[in-house]
């Protein structure tokens, strides 16, 4: 969940301004439609603008989420859906809550080879503060998380950007041994991707697995136009198969000069 955002309160286009004289605008706006420029903008709050971004599911929500897609080994859900929202307007992203299905999972470090059907919750801007505190925990016990485990023993937290692991409340944590690590530790975010780049291992998020990842969390910045609707995902074919409407969003509208050809491995 992140309760913050980018351009919160913008409804309309912002005012015209003189581009600066250091910005190529165009080369900017790149494949989007052609806008005028605004300081309200560029260089930062593009994120909560539609046209541009993609709010804090694809700003903070890409980080937060990493430690739930590796862990629980996630890939495609069968649906997502807004559960909540509130603000909408047509230039920039309004808050809203929303939730992916996603079905058994096979995984060789669990002992029946496959974990269980989960759900994964997420809660962007005002309605961060939607979020219901898991039974048994206190406000207090759950400060400081933006990523919250719920198993059948307990919960574990994360915060940042999935740092800061521990089990909630912390208390629990003292005398704790952690478990000898399953997964190859990353060298440093610098030297993981220089490495990579040299010719050695892949980095530890390279496209194959951050291009699925990013696939199923930007469902949600879908799922907010369609309010309390389930929308079936077929993640391999990249469409909702009982919406149309909702497929126009899943691929981007290429200005003229700038379309890109579909690559097919």
């Amino acid at each position: 969940m992140s309760g913050g955002g980018f351009s919160r309160g913008i409804t309309t286009w912002p005012p015209v301004e003189d581009v600066p004289k250091s910005l190529n605008w165009d080369l900017w706006t790149g494949r989007a439609a052609e806008h005028t420029y605004s300081s309200k903008i560029h260089p930062i709050n593009w994120r909560g603008f539609q046209e541009y971004g993609t709010q804090m599911i694809g700003d903070w929500g890409i980080h937060q989420l990493g430690p739930a897609n590796w862990a629980l080994q996630l890939s495609n859900p069968t649906s997502v859906e807004c559960t909540a929202v509130k603000g909408v307007n047509p230039v920039t992203y309004p808050s809203y809550s929303c939730q992916f299905e996603f079905p058994e999972r096979p995984n060789k470090y669990v002992k029946s080879g496959k974990m269980p059907a989960v759900t994964i919750y997420w809660y962007e801007g005002d309605l961060a503060k939607n979020f219901p505190i898991p039974k048994g925990l206190t406000e207090k016990d759950v400060r400081g998380f933006n990523e919250i485990f719920v198993g059948t023993k307990g919960y574990l937290g994360t915060g940042g950007r999935g740092e800061s692991v521990s089990l909630i409340p912390r208390a629990k944590m003292e005398g704790y041994h952690k478990p000898s690590p399953v997964l190859k530790r990353s060298p440093g975010h610098f030297a993981d991707w220089i490495r990579a780049c040299k010719g050695g291992e892949p980095a530890c998020s390279n496209f194959s697995i951050a291009g699925p990842y990013t696939e199923w969390m930007l469902l949600g910045a879908i799922s907010w136009r369609f309010p309390n609707e389930k929308l079936l995902c077929d993640g391999k074919s990249l469409r909702f198969t009982n919406n149309e409407k909702a497929n126009e969003f899943v691929k981007p509208t290429f200005r003229k000069g700038w379309e890109l050809k579909d690559i097919t491995v």
